[in-house]
């Protein structure tokens, strides 16, 4: 989940590269484009923070390692 927010987050600041240097011609599907992107971050957060307030432990199966 954490990598997913990273890779949006750095396309998000790739796209806002683009806009600033002017490398892109149709500044308004890009500006969509990061707006979907945000709206896809806020989802992630929104997610982690459900997951989190849950409290559910899961990796616990990494936690039984049985030793002979």
């Amino acid at each position: 989940m954490k990598k997913e927010l990273k890779k949006l987050q750095r396309l998000r600041d790739q796209i806002k590269a683009w806009l600033s240097s002017g490398v892109i011609k149709d500044t308004k599907e890009m500006e969509q484009y990061k707006a979907e992107i945000e709206t896809k971050m806020e989802l992630f957060k929104d997610l982690e923070r459900e997951v989190r307030s849950q409290k559910i432990p899961c990796h616990h199966r990494h936690h039984h390692h049985h030793r002979r």
